[in-house]
């Protein structure tokens, strides 16, 4: 028998090639790739079902996600020993990166498959531009901090040109090291850290920053000054952020003291005034969204510039903000953009395990959709029911369409869970809130009753690929609901409108199944082929991964219907409802 291959029946059998990335940042994470592909990933908040894989221990501390790790591995039927490479990144000091560690705390026999891939950033933008699928790109990633860089300080915002897997850094921003003495005021030049400082300065914060919140709030307000003003981008790539400082200091905002860091950054955030939003102007949010707007774009157009690509990948948590990927789209000079799902650390569990196959000559493939949990059958499920006590139906699949359809023009709620799990915590589709988008009414009930969140909250809607052009504007593939469209019929979808007349999409297409096939008899009934989409959890949880964790929620929460793969629930009489 030849090494590395299985002999059965005289045939030779060659092993999968198997990389598993691990990410050990805040919303820790794995994956494994099977011969350059990715198969499963998961982060950990989905299993430990505390959001963002909190408590702190997992940020800060070298304790590896071992419920993602085993979950990753049992789904492709896998040990450790199995795995050609094991590759782990995070974000942060270099303090606890020693490989001695790594090689005591992991229980695989071959040592040396065990790899450190060192820059958070360089991490982010493999993950991007490894599952884009393009030959070449611009990158740029953009986060709070990344890897500790002696002597220069934390990464803040990266750029680079790939021309056929051949990387060229062109400039990378850091945020200052801590003063001397601890705890002094430092100005953060930072995109994502200004955005935080607005975001915390309107007590959006739940164990970790709330910018989606902000960015939801910004409409509702008026720029304070033209774009441009608070962020200035210098010759170098560089930012000045100066009047920002100078402004949220004498606004009362922040305080310069140097009073001891706490909380998740170690400079600013522990400075930041908190109120409750309701007490604070939108304005701030509304100016720095376009700032952020302004600052990115510019730094896209400058990569594009000098590289003469036009094809763009972005990656990092500034580009959950859905809203500036839709500006991005709308520039000129881009002529593709890809946002992938998991855009911040969970993501970077894809790069690591991309890397190792990379390592070892293994061509990467694209990531064609965010579908990358496991599968659970019908039997699993109709087990999940039995222990719910609860009475349900099994449909076949046309009977199980018509009647979520027949529901949702009804203006019933329905919780939606089918196939395997999104990864990322903004790809919908598989675990879903479904309503009608065409109820003027329904965000608020959503937001207020279902949801429990503030009422200025936009929701999204999910469109048929084909008929993407009719409703919104511009019209591209969103499979991964991670940028802003105007709507074009705002009065026929209220629901799914927001006050500025955005709305984030997701577009479905035939391959996508039974969600296309649900949106498509939704359109037939209506004329709306498209539904409200929201994730199917409550506020502050974890999107839903397992059955028993869809049946929690949908019986701790105002949903009227749930299709739980085949099977039908309904309330009890008189439990749900508006």
């Amino acid at each position: 028998m030849k090494e590395g291959g299985l002999q059965s029946a005289g045939v030779i059998m060659r092993r999968p090639h198997l990389s598993l990335g691990i990410s050990l940042s805040h919303d820790a994470s794995a994956a494994v790739c099977v011969d350059g592909e990715p198969a499963v990933a998961i982060a950990s908040e989905r299993l430990c079902r505390r959001k963002h894989g909190f408590p702190p221990v997992k940020r800060y501390h070298f304790e590896l996600p071992w419920d993602a790790i085993c979950y990753c591995l049992d789904a492709v039927g896998a040990g450790l020993d199995d795995c050609c490479r094991i590759v782990l990144n995070k974000a942060g000091g270099t303090w606890d990166w020693r490989i001695e560690d790594l090689r005591r705390t992991i229980p695989v026999k071959d040592k040396n498959k065990l790899v450190c891939l060192n820059s958070h950033h360089y991490a982010h933008a493999l993950y991007s531009y490894c599952a884009s699928g393009f030959r070449e790109a611009v990158v740029l990633v953009a986060d709070r901090f990344g890897s500790f860089v002696p002597g220069r300080g934390y990464e803040a915002e990266t750029g680079y040109i790939v021309r056929n897997g051949t990387w060229e850094r062109v400039f990378a921003n850091y945020l200052p090291l801590p003063a001397e003495p601890y705890g002094q005021f430092i100005a953060e030049h930072s995109l994502t850290a200004l955005y935080q400082i607005v975001t915390l300065h309107y007590g959006f914060y739940r164990e970790m920053d709330q910018c989606g919140k902000t960015m939801g709030l910004a409409p509702y307000g008026k720029r304070l000054h033209p774009p441009g003003t608070w962020v200035r981008l210098d010759g170098d790539f560089s930012l000045d952020c100066s009047r920002f400082y100078e402004e949220m200091l004498a606004q009362g905002a922040i305080r310069a003291d140097p009073i001891p860091p706490a909380g998740f950054s170690i400079h600013m955030a522990s400075r930041v005034a908190r109120r409750d939003y309701r007490q604070v102007t939108p304005d701030f949010a509304c100016q720095i969204q376009a700032e952020v707007e302004q600052a990115a774009c510019e730094l896209v157009q400058r990569l594009v510039g000098r590289s003469g690509i036009r094809s763009v990948c972005v990656a990092g948590g500034l580009f959950h903000n859905s809203a500036l990927n839709g500006r991005l789209l709308e520039l000129p000079c881009v002529e593709r953009l890809f946002v992938p799902p998991a855009v911040s650390d969970d993501g970077n569990a894809l790069a690591c395990a991309y890397y190792g196959c990379l390592l070892d000559e293994v061509v990467c493939r694209p990531l064609l959709h965010p579908f990358l949990g496991r599968d659970y059958s019908a039997d699993e499920m109709e087990a999940s029911l039995r222990r719910a006590g609860l009475d349900y139906r099994r449909l076949a699949e046309d009977e199980l369409l018509e009647s979520a359809a027949a529901a949702l023009e009804s203006g019933d709620v329905l919780g939606w869970f089918q196939g395997r799990g999104e990864f990322g915590f903004r790809a919908l589709g598989h675990r879903s809130i479904l309503a009608d988008p065409r109820d003027p009414g329904i965000r608020d009930y959503l937001n207020r009753h279902v949801k429990h969140r503030e009422p200025f909250r936009p929701l999204a809607a999910t469109v048929l690929e084909e008929e993407a052009g009719a409703w919104f504007a511009p019209a591209v593939a969103c499979p991964f609901m991670t940028a802003v469209s105007r709507s074009l019929r705002p009065q026929a979808v209220p629901g799914v409108t927001h006050v500025d007349q955005s709305c984030r999409i997701h577009t479905v297409n035939k391959g996508e199944g039974l969600m296309y096939r649900l949106v498509k008899r939704f359109g037939q009934r209506t004329g709306v082929p498209l539904l409200l989409n929201t994730s199917f959890n409550d506020r502050g949880e974890p999107i839903v991964e397992t059955p028993d964790d869809a049946l929690k929620s949908f019986r701790a929460m105002r949903l009227d219907r749930l299709a739980l793969g085949p099977f039908w629930v309904e309330k009890e009489k008189g439990s749900a409802g508006r």
